[in-house]
Parts: structure tokens; C-alpha cells; sequence
């Protein structure tokens, strides 16, 4: 399969992004790095897929429900036999189709049948009392973590996100900072041990970061 190069192209394959299944599919495959980088550089790009990260990990947690193995395989079969592309208009439509496709089997697998609980990485839900802000927190292994927030507000010069970790009884350990585009999405990577009663928090900071927070968090959430 040739490479992605447009665009529109990346654009269009950011549902199957989100859904995982690209990774699983398309690992190790020109248009897996590319889409990699096209995200990295992207601002636009890289906030619709943060946002839809948010929004479809919330879903999963309300609902403790996970398509069943063999809708899975439906579509992992789905996506290797969809014809190899022709011309860059006929892999987008091909791309758009098939992820067409998962949410509409997805749809009604939820509907047609109770699943398992979910099993997997834990989430930690971030929550604002103050803002319309929100957020997910996952564990990636070991005590690598990641973390998609969604409706913060533009900051002005000088001033940058920061996360913190606090574990059980200690002082807040500084993460990484971040800024938001226009849409207020943004997903970031960071180390904490991932032990019950670990507080992941978000407060506004001088540009560079602080050693201890200088704001009061208004983000923040429990690994119960």
C-alpha cells in the first residue's frame, strides 16, 4: 500500500485512529508513521483525535461495556479485506467506509447484548468544580500514564498547563506542562505510580513549569 500524503487523507483516517484499530492494523505500514507524524505536526488534527479520545473513554466507563471478541474479529477482518487502494481518492473513501463500518457494528453490539465489565487499563476521570473542563486518565504500563483533557480554555503568553501527581500522603510531584489549541484538547504522556488514591491533578503555571504548584488545581481526579 503506497503512502499517505494529503492532508484530507490523514484527516479522514483519524476515526480509525481513535478506535485503535489502525494501530492494530496498520503497524509497522508507511501510513501508520505517517499519520504519526502528520498528528505530531497537526494542531487541528491532533485536538479532534484528543477530543474523541475524551469522549469515547467516557462513554466506556459509564457504561462498563466493551464489544464482544468476535465483533472484534468481525472488524480486524473487515479492515484486511478492504481492497488495496488504487488512487489517493479511492483510499480515503475505502478508509471512510470501514470505519463507517466499526461504529455502526459497535452501535448495535451494544445494543443487542450485555458485555463484561471492561478490563484494561485503569481510568481516572478528571473533573472541574469551576470550569467545563474535563479528562481521562490512563496507565500504558508500569507507571507510564496518559492523559486527554478537553474544553480548557486558550492561555495567554507566559502562562502553560502543568500536571501533578500526588500520591498518598505526599507533596505534589511535578509533570509535564502542556497548552491547548482552539478547540482546548490536548493529550499528554507522563510517569506516575499508578497505586490507589494516587490524586491526578491540572493548575495553570508560569511559562517553564513550577516545582510546586503556585494555582490551586482546578482538574483533578482519584484512582479509586
Amino acid at each position: 500500500m503506497s503512502a499517505i500524503h494529503s492532508h484530507d487523507e490523514l484527516r479522514d483516517l483519524a476515526m480509525l485512529y481513535t478506535l485503535g484499530a489502525l494501530e492494530t492494523n496498520l503497524a509497522d505500514c508507511a501510513e501508520a508513521r505517517a499519520i504519526e507524524a502528520h498528528l505530531h505536526e497537526c494542531d487541528a488534527c491532533r485536538e479532534e483525535v484528543a477530543l474523541a479520545q475524551v469522549g469515547t473513554a467516557m462513554i466506556a466507563r459509564s457504561a462498563a461495556q466493551v464489544p464482544p471478541q468476535e465483533l472484534k474479529q468481525r472488524l480486524l477482518a473487515a479492515v484486511a479485506a478492504a481492497p488495496r487502494r488504487r488512487s489517493a481518492k479511492s483510499s480515503v473513501a475505502r478508509w471512510s467506509a470501514v470505519a463507517a463500518a466499526v461504529v455502526v457494528l459497535i452501535a448495535f453490539a451494544m445494543l443487542l447484548r450485555p458485555h463484561p465489565p471492561v478490563e484494561g487499563p485503569v481510568a481516572i476521570e478528571l473533573q472541574s468544580a469551576t470550569t467545563q473542563a474535563s479528562g481521562v486518565v490512563r496507565t500504558a504500563g508500569g507507571d507510564a500514564m496518559t492523559v486527554d483533557v478537553a474544553h480548557l480554555a486558550v492561555l495567554p503568553a507566559g502562562e502553560v498547563y502543568q500536571l501533578w501527581s500526588i500520591a498518598p500522603g505526599a507533596e505534589p510531584a511535578p509533570g509535564p506542562t502542556f497548552t491547548v489549541g482552539s478547540q482546548g484538547t490536548a493529550h499528554v504522556a507522563m510517569h506516575a505510580s499508578p497505586e490507589k488514591g494516587l490524586v491526578i491533578a491540572v493548575t495553570i503555571e508560569p511559562a517553564g513549569g513550577s516545582r510546586a504548584p503556585t494555582t490551586r488545581p482546578f482538574l483533578r481526579g482519584t484512582l479509586q
